[in-house]
């Protein structure tokens, strides 16, 4: 009977590990500041420019010049 030999399992160099690493923290850090910047510009940025808006609106209503 003719044995094969196992094979054994495909292993990555230690640089190539290291490169894995790094994309996978690079990609969670990219992630993580575009969700932040997300959170950021419609819990900050937003409701100050509704608010100047309404401001303008409310001068341009009520204080017409006469």
């Amino acid at each position: 009977m003719n044995q094969r030999k196992k094979k054994e399992p495909f292993q990555l160099s230690p640089a190539a590990t290291l490169l894995w690493a790094l994309m996978a923290a690079s990609f969670c850090l990219v992630s993580t500041s575009n969700s932040l910047g997300i959170v950021i510009v419609n819990n900050l940025v937003t409701p100050v420019d509704r608010g100047v808006r309404h401001l303008f609106r409310f001068r341009k209503i009520v204080c017409r010049p006469q």
